[in-house]
């Protein structure tokens, strides 16, 4: 499903054994936080850059005492922290790339809100595949 959303290259978790692998990545983005920068980084490009979403107490301690003298570089990106400017911005041009049809959103299940309880245990299962919509 990555590769088919426009990823060069994907590194599925469920097949293959990231202790094995010699392929090395440009970025490794972390979407839900199970890698650490300590396994990540192995696994980088000499200027590669391991992004998460997810703060924790080590990625901050990585970001401020270790990444600044590495060339590999962890970065927590989390778009609720930007300014609004900048946040208004990037809605106009997703807008935009989805009425032009050069940005698709992948629907993996709707839920009623009665059922919302549902739709946070199917996601805390961590194997959605596309984003999770519950309607009002």
């Amino acid at each position: 499903m990555v590769k088919d959303l426009g990823a060069d290259s994907v590194f599925d978790y469920n097949t293959n054994d990231l202790n094995k692998t010699t392929q090395k990545f440009d970025i490794i983005f972390d979407t839900v936080g199970k890698m650490s920068f300590k396994k990540g980084k192995k696994l980088l490009t000499d200027k590669g850059i391991f992004m998460t979403p997810v703060l924790s107490l080590g990625v901050l301690l990585t970001m401020f005492f270790v990444t600044p003298f590495t060339r590999k570089k962890l970065k927590f990106s989390a778009t609720g922290m930007r300014k609004h400017d900048l946040q208004f911005r990037d809605l106009k041009i997703i807008r935009d790339m989805l009425q032009s049809g050069n940005l698709t959103s992948t629907i993996d299940r709707v839920y009623k809100l009665e059922e919302i309880q549902e739709a946070h245990a199917y996601v805390d299962q961590g194997h959605k595949r596309g984003n999770v919509v519950v309607r009002f």
